[in-house]
């Protein structure tokens, strides 16, 4: 390398290995820098040439860092003594840096990996658990689970898509050492702990490649720079040294380059010591395939069935297998035998697609990692043939290809030979899937290979197998079934002949599998059986349910009925039956068990569930009604009765209202148009109030110039509380000052003509004083005005105490001179009025 330096960063593209910043002489924190040359040096090392270029120097300073290549023809370094967190991206092709997204936590002395298109940095000085990924095609940042083992000056590398953290310092400042690996899978965000290094050390120079981990040299505190190399094999989880460096070195990477790792730089004896060199590492040629083979014949075997079964080989990687031997020497026991290699992964084949030995498998496959092929055997079996019949299959690795688990090379299977006799029997089901409350039958068939003909004995137990109300029948005499528990019978079979039975049953809704065996024995009186089992699909419970809603509802009035009721239809139990129903309303009251509705005859007793109430998140606010009824056997019932208040306040109009009911139970109605899980209804809302307005004044007569108060009060008789609700009341002209307000406190205090808009409760009053003085009244006057309160048409049941009227008589004046001239008064309401106004003029009068 044209310029020795220790601590710089590297990474390989296109083929090339490039080398940045790093220090030449002594360099930590600062002050300790005697020279930055090198610190932002960028060189280029061609393999194909052994030849350096110089490149564009890096625009920041770069020591202690980490660098990878993304895969898309750009190497970012990150971090770094001084750089900290700084992120560039180093574009070969047009020799170019750019800066990028800075990294979240500032570090040096960490490792990055570079995996699917990700760049992945981890651990550093703290020591750091951090472990960050940079994605360059969004520049963007994210956070994963942190290093089990916080560490400065680690390694780390790739390998089967997992990174492996190797070795490091786990104090602050690298005086430590260990020995710890630990393995990170990006798929599931989780770490493992894999087995330890050979040595403690602090690395720099790691590389992954075959399904491998290699590392390289390394520094112990008190010791100095190692010269090891160490290979890891995951699969296997052991360590192996390999061929030493030439010269010891840390502080320096590793970079991978087809099958050549390099090894740049670094220090040798003293940190403060760099290096030029860079070392090429050939990796070991033996590729690693974990060759498996399987066996599947049938169990037991026999001469009256075709003998079929498989030999599987699969290559569970990592690396790939060529011209793998498979073999199988078939046993002497099998007869008429063929074979074909037909079925095989992508990738994955055999040389010879078909047998071309009948006494065995002698084949070379090609299996991928993760490839497989299978062959599939069929022969009959020697009808002389006794005991067992044993077959082994094996696989060997080809050349070069070392297998790292050879116990599962080789599979060897026994099967045991059944007697075929003079007789056999079979017994199917006609159908694949059994349903609760519906028939499953049964076909039986005996067959007589004697040369002559022979009395056949047949037993079957019907109901053994959980089947209800089973019948059978046989041959000529189907379909004319006979109900019976069990067959006992003996039937005459002719010489090749075969004898026919039919079974059929209904299937329990308590069933989970139908399993029924038959038994035929002939004159050697060994029984021969056939069984055959058939899943049961679950239970089904036709839920139905019914939400009656009342006509109307006033707000505010007598709680409204509500009546729920769920019917299991069947034609199994539900099990776990709840029901919710969502209510307009605040109160909800379960008043008692209905009686049971509609078409359906439930039981005599209705169940009556038990039931919580909540405020729901409806607009308006309603109640939602949780009721749990449990087990519902067929045909039963749940129903109740529920009274729901309607607050005063609830708006007009519909209301809606819904009812569910749930059951793990599955209903076959429940996909078919049908309403029966679930029910819609409305009830409409209707708001009433007795509004009604009363008004009063505190004289009948009075003079020109005389003050008169009016009481005014307003009451909401109920039993609905709808606000916005105008109060009106046109004061004649000729009352002069006319000033009016609400009590208590009687603020604010308005002048004209009254106008107010009421909500009140039911049985609630509001009341208004309104104060004025008689002036232009001609003598012998009445003056008369009215009062009304207006809630919206159809809201009150009443309409002749909606408004109320008041009138004073003006006599004509009282003769002046007189000795009785009445003085003129004014009233309390009058005097709080004037009082008002005077201090309002005085606090005026005070700020002017």
């Amino acid at each position: 390398m044209p310029t020795p330096r220790r601590l710089l960063a590297a990474a390989a593209e296109g083929g090339r290995v490039y080398a940045f910043g790093g220090c030449g002489s002594a360099c930590f924190e600062p002050p300790l820098h005697t020279s930055t040359f090198e610190e932002t040096r960028v060189e280029v090392y061609d393999p194909a040439t052994d030849s350096w270029g110089a490149k564009n120097p890096m625009p920041t300073i770069l020591f202690g860092a980490a660098a990878a290549a993304s895969g898309k023809g750009k190497i970012y370094t990150l971090g770094g003594f001084l750089s900290g967190n700084v992120v560039q991206e180093y574009d070969p092709m047009a020799d170019s840096w750019t800066l990028r997204r800075p990294m979240p936590t500032p570090r040096y002395g960490l490792a990055a990996v570079a995996l699917d298109g990700k760049i992945y940095a981890i651990g550093g000085n703290g020591p750091s658990s951090a472990v960050e990924v940079y994605d360059p095609a969004t520049d963007s940042w994210s956070r994963r689970a942190p290093m089990p083992t916080a560490r400065v000056f680690l390694a780390a590398a790739e390998a089967g898509g997992k990174i492996y953290a190797l070795g490091g310092s786990p104090d602050c400042c690298g005086n430590s050492r260990t020995d710890a690996v630990e393995v990170y899978d990006p798929a599931t965000d989780r770490w493992a702990t894999a087995a330890h290094l050979p040595v403690a050390l602090q690395l720099s120079a790691a590389a992954g490649a075959n399904g491998r981990i290699y590392t390289f040299g390394g520094f112990i505190p008190g010791s100095g720079a190692q010269g090891s190399t160490f290979e890891y094999t995951p699969l296997l989880g052991t360590w192996v040294e390999r061929a030493a460096m030439p010269t010891p070195r840390d502080q320096a990477p590793a970079v991978l380059v087809d099958q050549t790792v390099f090894v740049l730089g670094g220090s040798v004896d003293c940190h403060c010591r760099a290096l030029g060199g860079i070392g090429g590492y050939t990796l070991p040629g033996a590729h690693l395939a974990d060759l498996e083979i399987k066996l599947t014949p049938p169990d037991p075997v026999n001469a009256c069935q075709p003998v079929t079964y498989h030999i599987a080989v699969t290559n569970n990687g990592p690396d790939a297998a060529s011209g793998a031997l498979v073999k199988d020497l078939f046993p002497s026991e099998l007869r008429e035998i063929t074979w074909t290699c037909s079925r095989h992964s992508a990738g994955a084949h055999c040389t010879l697609s078909s047998g071309g030995f009948t006494d065995r498998v002698a084949d070379r496959v090609d299996l991928p990692a993760g490839g497989s092929v299978t062959y599939d055997v069929s022969a009959k079996l020697d009808p002389a043939a006794t005991g067992v019949v044993i077959d082994t299959a094996t696989v060997a690795p080809p050349d070069g290809v070392t297998d790292p688990v050879p116990d599962n090379n080789s599979k060897t299977v026994s099967r045991a030979i059944a007697s075929c006799g003079i007789i056999a029997i079979t017994k199917t089901a006609d159908r694949p899937t059994a349903t609760p409350t519906f028939d499953l039958g049964f076909t039986i068939e005996v067959t007589n290979r004697a040369l002559t003909e022979i009395p056949i004995a047949l037993t079957d137990d019907l109901t053994a197998g959980g089947l209800t109300g089973t019948s059978w029948c046989q041959d000529a005499g189907c379909p004319s079934f006979v109900p019976a528990d069990r067959i006992d019978t003996v039937t005459s079979v002719p010489a090749g002949g075969s004898a026919t039975f039919r079974v059929v049953g209904t299937v329990p809704c308590s069933a989970t599998q139908i399993t029924n065996t038959a038994c035929a024995t002939g004159p050697d009186r060994i029984p021969l059986c056939a069984s055959s089992s058939v899943p049961v699909a679950p239970d089904t419970a036709d839920l139905e349910i019914q939400l009656g809603a009342p006509a109307a509802a006033t707000a505010g009035g007598t709680p409204a009925r509500f009546q729920l009721e769920v019917v299991n239809n069947g034609p199994c139990v539900a099990r776990q039956v709840a029901l919710s129903a969502t209510l307009p309303g605040s109160v909800v009251m379960p008043a008692h068990a209905a009686s049971p509705r509609g078409g359906v005859s439930p039981a005599p007793n209705c169940l009556v569930p038990r039931c919580t109430a909540s405020v729901s998140d409806a607009k308006p606010k309603g109640t939602v009604l949780t009721c749990f009824v449990g087990r519902l056997v067929v045909k039963a019932c749940a129903s109740i009765d529920i009274d729901v208040g309607v607050p005063c306040d609830y708006p007009p109009g519909p209301a809606p209202s819904s009812a569910t009911v749930t059951s793990p139970t599955p209903d076959p109605a429940q996909n078919m148009n049908s309403p029966d899980r679930t029910q819609d209804g409305t009830t409409r809302i209707d708001v009433q109030a007795d509004y009604s307005i009363k008004k009063t004044a505190d004289r009948q007569v009075a003079q020109v110039g005389s003050s008169i108060t009016y009481t005014i009060v307003v009451t909401n008789g109920g039993p609905s509380c709808p606000p916005g609700i105008p109060v009106r009341d046109a004061f004649p002209a000729e009352l002069f000052g006319v000033l009016w307000c609400q009590v208590p406190g009687c603020s604010p205090l308005n002048s004209g003509d009254l106008a107010a808009v009421l909500g009140l409760q039911p049985q609630q009053s509001e009341t208004f004083l309104a104060s004025a003085t008689i002036s232009l009244a001609p003598p012998g006057s009445r003056l008369c005005n009215t009062a009304t309160v207006s809630p919206s048409p159809g809201v009150d049941p009443r309409l002749d105490n909606n408004s109320a009227a008041a009138c004073i008589s003006v006599p004509p004046p009282v003769p002046t001179g007189c000795s009785n001239c009445p003085i003129p008064t004014l009233s309390p309401v009058a005097l709080a009025l004037l009082a008002f106004l005077l201090s309002a003029l005085g606090v005026a009068l005070l700020r002017r």
